[in-house]
Order: structure tokens, then C-alpha cells, then sequence
């Protein structure tokens, strides 16, 4: 009897611990080309049904603390900068409210552009621009004042896609992909 309520607080508390594995205050993560092509053209709002573009991309933001948690997304290998980098990414800065949830819509505002934005060419990692011999500068960096929950979410009709992010826990230099490798 007394082992198994040692072995159930034993649980609770690595269960406490390790169950706040998202929340964090730096996030990083590079976001993958999912869905293109998945919508169709059926129900397409566009004059030209082969006119649609990419669904709408937003990252959600999450805070349950007391405090408002200003949130800042950059890519810093790619700054932007008025003289050397006209064509960089500008850093974004949003405030979160105490214990509330904050959306910022990458790009898919206007369904009907193809490109949908250059925020678009800005970040998703795409295999068709893929150069081996140049690095990718696609790293999108994600800081909070606060403690926070991120995701980022691909809102496609057919084919929508969540993606969370994981804070300290994903940092690491050993990674494994899993991914398809024929089409078919």
C-alpha cells in the first residue's frame, strides 16, 4: 500500500514537472512548405479558380500568466535592415494580455493572390528554393517577456496542420525527420 502511494506521488510530480514542456520564453523553428496544392480549386471565392493560394499561416500565442507578455518573432539571419538587408524580415512585436490568447496571421489575408505575400517567400522553408551549397537563413526566433505557449498553425481545409513548439526542449544538434520520400 505504501509503495504504491509512493510510486503515485513519484508520478505526479515528474508528470508535474515535465507536463509545462511547451511553455517557455524562446522559441526557434523553421516552417516546413505543407499543403500547397491540397486545397483544390472547388469552392475557390477567386474569379479564376486556378488563382488560389496558400491557406492562411498564423502563430498562436498562449499566456497564462498575471502579467502581459510582449511577444517579438524574428529571423535573425535574415534581419531586415533599411541599408544592407531592404528585402530581410522585419521583426514583428505583439503584446499577449494576462491569461489570454493572441493571433498573428503570417500571411493568407487574401486567398486570391497566388504568393499570398512576401512574408511567405520570407519563411517557409520550401524545397523547390533549396540550394545544397547555401544555408538556409529561414530560422524564425520567438522571445516573450513571459512564460508562454506558441504554435504554428497551417488552416488549410483539407489538410490543416498544427505545429507546437517546444522551447529549451527542442534545442539539441541530433534531429530525425521522418518524411516521404516517393510521390505518389
Amino acid at each position: 500500500m505504501i509503495r504504491t502511494i509512493l510510486v503515485g506521488a513519484i508520478l505526479v510530480i515528474v508528470t508535474h514537472y515535465y507536463g509545462f514542456a511547451q511553455l517557455d520564453n524562446e522559441f526557434w523553428f523553421v516552417a516546413p512548405a505543407v499543403t500547397e496544392n491540397h486545397s483544390g480549386t472547388s469552392g475557390c471565392p477567386c474569379s479564376d479558380n486556378n488563382r488560389c493560394g496558400a491557406s492562411p499561416v498564423s502563430l498562436n500565442f498562449t499566456n497564462t500568466n498575471p502579467d502581459a507578455a510582449i511577444v517579438r518573432i524574428t529571423q535573425p539571419a535574415n534581419e531586415y535592415d533599411a541599408i544592407t538587408n531592404p528585402t530581410g524580415f522585419e521583426p514583428i512585436t505583439l503584446t499577449v494580455p494576462a491569461n489570454s490568447f493572441e493571433t498573428y496571421t503570417l500571411w493568407g489575408q487574401d486567398i486570391c493572390d497566388p504568393d499570398n505575400s512576401a512574408m511567405r517567400e520570407l519563411i517557409e522553408n520550401r524545397h523547390d528554393k533549396y540550394n545544397p551549397t547555401t544555408p538556409m537563413e529561414k530560422g524564425i526566433r520567438i522571445t516573450s517577456t513571459e512564460y508562454i505557449t506558441a504554435y504554428y498553425e497551417v488552416e488549410e481545409r483539407n489538410n490543416s496542420d498544427i505545429f507546437s513548439l517546444k522551447g529549451r526542449n527542442a534545442l539539441g544538434n541530433e534531429f530525425f525527420c521522418n518524411f516521404q520520400t516517393n510521390k505518389h
